[in-house]
């Protein structure tokens, strides 16, 4: 099984760097952020990136047997957000169509209870450009986060 998210994490992870080769629209943005302007949309790119190496720091945790069962639970549910498709903005629109999972990813990762240094340093770098993209974000789509936050939260152990 870890083999197979490996597999499918590496794909998604790839489309997302061929993705962020294209020019975004400011437009694009707009219908999901109505008052982005170019920097949210240059934050918005930077936010992105993360996924890919986060991701792959998130396969390397999940595959390490040393990591408390909660934490590699954690992360393995928001990987399986990432790959679906028609999450809370759907993959479909674009590099919008990954802040929420952008969002959703460095939630999970700032929420570990024995997270790796690689993933901290992450974190640390790109929460002031999550941050600053939260301020631009309509209530409908913190509200969302914030439920799904809240789910993932209560992943523990039996």
């Amino acid at each position: 099984m870890k083999d197979i998210l490996q597999v499918v994490i590496s794909a998604y992870t790839e489309n997302i760097n061929e993705l962020l080769q294209e020019p975004v629209a400011l437009s694009q943005v707009e219908r999901f952020l109505p008052n982005a302007d170019d920097k949210c949309v240059e934050d918005l790119k930077s936010l992105i990136k993360i996924i890919p190496p986060l991701a792959k720091l998130f396969v390397d945790f999940i595959n390490d047997s040393n990591n408390l069962i909660e934490d590699r639970a954690k992360v393995s549910a928001a990987l399986n957000y990432l790959i679906m498709p028609f999450d809370v903005i759907s993959d479909d629109n674009g590099v919008i169509g990954f802040l929420d999972d952008a969002i959703i990813m460095m939630s999970v990762a700032k929420k570990l209870s024995v997270p790796t240094r690689d993933i901290q340093t992450i974190v640390a770098e790109y929460r002031p450009v999550a941050s600053r993209l939260e301020d631009v974000m309509p209530s409908w789509l913190i509200d969302s986060l914030s439920n799904i936050e809240k789910v993932l939260s209560q992943i523990k152990s039996n």
